[in-house]
C-alpha cells in the first residue's frame, strides 16, 4: 500500500468517529470558550472558527461591501447577491434559485403535490 492510501483510510475511519456520535442522543463535543456542544467534532471546530476566532479571511471583492466570512463556501454563496447567477434550475419549471435551499423550498412548495404549511 502506497502512504496516500493509508492516509486516505485513516482519514476516512477518523472523519467516521467524528461524524458517527457514541449516543446519538448525547452531545460529546463541548467548547472550552462557552456552553455550545455539538454531536460531531467537525462541527465543534467550525463553531470555534465562527464564534471565537474571528477570522474572517475570505472578504467580498465588490465595491462598498464589507461582507467577509471564516469559509470560502459562504462567500461563494455571498456573491451570488452581486453576480445575480442563479445556478439551480427547477426540472418542471423556469424557477431558478441562488442558493440550493431555496430551490429545494421551491419544489417542496410547488412541485410535491403538498399544501404550503401557514404559520
Amino acid at each position: 500500500h502506497s502512504s496516500k492510501s493509508v492516509n486516505s483510510k485513516q482519514h476516512s475511519k477518523s472523519h467516521a468517529v467524528n461524524k458517527n456520535p457514541v449516543n446519538p442522543k448525547e452531545k460529546r463535543f463541548k467548547c472550552a470558550d462557552c456552553s455550545y456542544t455539538a454531536y460531531y467534532r467537525c462541527r465543534l471546530q467550525r463553531h470555534q472558527q465562527d464564534v471565537h476566532a474571528g477570522e474572517k479571511p475570505y472578504k467580498c471583492s465588490a465595491p462598498r461591501c464589507e461582507y467577509a466570512s471564516a469559509h470560502r463556501a459562504a462567500l461563494e454563496r455571498h456573491q451570488r447577491i452581486h453576480t445575480r447567477e442563479r445556478p439551480f434550475k427547477c426540472p418542471h419549471c423556469d424557477y431558478t434559485g441562488a442558493q440550493r435551499y431555496a430551490l429545494t423550498s421551491h419544489l417542496r412548495y410547488m412541485h410535491s403535490g403538498k399544501p404550503r404549511k401557514r404559520h
